[in-house]
């Protein structure tokens, strides 16, 4: 039987404390909405770069009013990151050259 199915269902809200997304400049993203993220988080960068990896681009999609946090950075050379965590207080998320670049993005 699957967890729709089961009248004994329980719906956890699970909350955990990351920088939030206050501003997001890709305004063709799926999440953005009025220059603001609505994902449940993002994930920031790559192996060379700070782009945020939720990024793409498929509109209209998102209905959530909530605000996005940082769930997972992996840019290890940032001084924000501290075990693939970002530790700033927020970010923002600027548009340049089509990837929505992190603004607290600053090398160790």
């Amino acid at each position: 039987q699957s967890l729709c199915e089961d009248e004994r269902m329980v719906t956890m809200t699970v909350t955990v404390e990351m920088p939030e997304v206050v501003k997001c400049g890709a305004t063709d993203c799926a999440y953005n909405t009025n220059d603001k993220c609505h994902a449940y988080g993002i994930t920031v960068g790559g192996m060379n770069d700070h782009h945020c990896d939720t990024m793409f681009n498929c509109k209209p999609m998102m209905l959530r009013e909530a605000p996005a946090g940082v769930g997972a950075c992996k840019v290890l050379d940032c001084c924000n990151n501290a075990g693939c965590e970002c530790q700033a207080e927020s970010v923002s998320l600027r548009l340049s050259e089509g990837q929505a670049d992190c603004s607290e993005y600053r090398p160790s």
